[in-house]
């Protein structure tokens, strides 16, 4: 081999290594950073933009868009709703409603808040011009066996409903998990379901600790939300951080995985009115708390 054809050779080798490394994503210190590259191509969701939030809502468990800056949202332990401005990356303000307490799911309708605790009791919140805002409480025939962490709003029938995470109240033992109604013109809760959300068949999944095997695990939806335009329900199965797609009767469609370092324990899900999905996770035992903007590959 001639110099020339080695000196050639050599400075095609550099002019690939720096295209490379100008393509390549830089490293950052944000881990909303880090996560969304290591994400961008994971199953089929893609992540467009990724909120840490402030230590306060490392809990999260609930979100929904009061407009197209605001999200409100909720945390485990605390009666309080918090709104982030997405665009400052902060909170703006704190609507204090009850003390502490399980709250798993809320929905916005009006002007009026709906906060869901754990154990069936319902919060009608209503802030005010005063400091504290109107509160009214509704005792479901729900209870913590149940688990009620799944709430959302139909607007055509003017009602809430809600899902259990755990035991049905209706049929206790058939497969799927209940729906129940409630009436906002009434304030009532249906003593039966409006539908079943079914079991998505075999639920398997690489657990680590069993060295790569698979392992049986059950169906626990952790939020639901109804679609705008096709009222299809999306179901967040937070403890296998898996997003599912049913139709409005509750069948089972399709199921997208989640990245569990960005999505360790997702709980919280809501549309915008242009129905983009944005999606919330606690965030585990070293991490924070996030919202995320997403999109499906069916939707692209």
């Amino acid at each position: 081999m001639t110099r020339q054809i080695r000196n050639l050779m050599a400075a095609v080798a550099v002019i690939f290594i720096f295209s490379c490394e100008r393509l390549s994503p830089r490293a950052t210190n944000s881990r909303a950073d880090e996560l969304y590259v290591t994400t961008m191509n994971a199953s089929d969701v893609t992540i467009i933009k990724v909120w840490e939030l402030p230590q306060e809502l490392v809990e999260i468990s609930a979100n929904v868009l009061i407009d197209e800056q605001r999200m409100a949202c909720i945390q485990d332990n605390a009666g309080t709703i918090y709104i982030y401005n997405l665009n400052s990356k902060a909170i703006e303000q704190k609507i204090v409603f009850t003390g502490k307490g399980d709250f798993e799911s809320l929905v916005h309708v009006g002007n009026t808040f709906y906060a869901l605790r754990a154990d069936g009791h319902l919060y009608k919140i209503t802030p005010g011009t005063k400091a504290e805002p109107v509160v009214e409480t509704f005792d479901l025939p729900l209870t913590v066996e149940n688990d009620t962490e799944s709430m959302f709003y139909d607007a055509t029938a003017s009602r809430l409903l809600i899902g259990v995470k755990e035991k049905n109240m209706v049929n206790a033992d058939a497969p799927g998990k209940e729906v129940y109604a409630f009436d906002l013109k009434t304030n009532t809760m249906s003593p039966t379901p409006v539908l079943t959300i079914e079991e998505p068949g075999d639920i398997t999944t690489p657990d680590v600790k069993s060295k790569g095997k698979k392992k049986d695990r059950k169906f626990k939806p952790s939020e639901i939300a109804m679609h705008p335009s096709t009222r299809e329900l999306y179901i967040l199965n937070g403890p296998l951080s898996t997003l599912l797609v049913a139709d409005k009767l509750g069948k089972i469609k399709k199921q997208y995985p989640l990245d569990t370092k960005l999505f360790p324990q997702p709980e919280g899900l809501c549309f915008s009115k242009s129905s983009e999905l944005y999606l919330s996770s606690e965030g585990g035992n070293h991490g924070r708390g996030i919202i995320a903007l997403v999109r499906l590959a069916a939707q692209e």
